[in-house]
């Protein structure tokens, strides 16, 4: 048995950001994988990494507010009530059954980047040390898979990128966290993640040398579909374009330097402006057409862990 201390490795970023090339990677230097994994697609054919039931209930809490995971301009997870003990409870219990005890382990699920608030109190139930990783793909290689695989416009996806790579920052600034590019990962995946796990106080539970050769084999350049040259951040119509562009280049600068008071500040600024055209640009609540479905059952279910 490993006498390191168990951690929970919560990896956060939007979708199409190679979270699933994150978690993959850290599974194979000995962090544990959720027993009941969403299922592979085409759109990802090496695995996702995320425990099916988070993924549902992160469904019904943004459903339960009207949104979706491509429809949550409007989310604001920081106005939200604190979680109610019955689904701090639950939550616990659904992380429990997903990963065995003693065992360190990896989460992930883009939509934690609006319901963390939701699940923080259950991860710290689990006694596990919450190591945070936030992981930066380029937003224009992100936007470009979205307009691939869901045919959504640059600015609708610009402004997801925004939406989720801002809260995700903003909700882990008292957490131990590091982060890691996307390029950075496929180039050389052993200097960015001892980086990384330096700035979260991450340790490994299986040495390098003994993952290596498993981790090169995963981490195939090939499918790296999307490329986007450093200065082609401006992406979407005015005001997007340049928040994007501004949201990059400080999230860089942060990822080297992840308490940075100056940087948070210029963050937050760029959220304020962007919250700003959130609520010009896009109604709410949510026109019904654009509304998630619940079924009978998981509505009553939520009802009563969210009300």
């Amino acid at each position: 048995m490993s006498s390191l201390p168990r951690q929970a490795a919560l990896i956060l970023s939007m979708h199409r950001s190679g979270t699933s090339a994150l978690a993959g990677a850290l599974v194979r230097l000995g962090f544990q994988a959720p027993k009941r994994g969403v299922d592979a697609s085409a759109d990802n054919p090496q695995g996702f990494y995320e425990p099916a039931a988070l993924v549902a209930v992160n469904y019904c809490i943004l459903a339960k507010a009207g949104f979706h995971w491509n429809t949550c301009y409007r989310y604001e997870p920081r106005a939200l009530p604190a979680p109610t003990a019955l689904f701090t409870a639950e939550a616990a219990r659904l992380l429990s059954g997903e990963f065995s005890e003693p065992t360190s382990f990896v989460i992930k699920d883009p939509r934690l980047c609006m319901t963390l608030p939701f699940w923080l109190p259950a991860l710290h139930a689990t006694g596990a040390d919450l190591r945070v990783v936030l992981m930066l793909r380029h937003p224009a290689e992100v936007t470009r898979s979205l307009e691939q695989r869901n045919q959504i416009s640059d600015t609708e996806a610009a402004a997801l990128w925004l939406h989720h790579t801002l809260e995700a920052e903003a909700l882990t600034r008292h957490l131990p966290r590091g982060f890691v590019t996307y390029e950075g990962l496929l180039d050389d995946w052993r200097r960015s993640l001892n980086r990384a796990a330096g700035q979260a106080g991450l340790r490994w539970p299986r040495p390098f040398q003994q993952g290596a050769a498993a981790v090169d084999a995963f981490l195939s350049p090939q499918e790296r579909h999307h490329r986007a040259a450093p200065s082609e951040a401006r992406l979407g119509e005015p005001p997007v374009d340049e928040l994007v562009a501004e949201a990059w280049q400080t999230l860089n600068a942060l990822a080297l330097a992840p308490a940075d008071p100056r940087l948070q500040t210029a963050l937050d600024k760029i959220s304020a402006r962007f919250a700003a055209w959130r609520q010009q640009m896009f109604p709410y609540p949510v026109p019904e057409e654009l509304r998630p479905q619940l079924n009978p059952a998981a509505d009553a279910a939520m009802e009563s862990l969210l009300a």
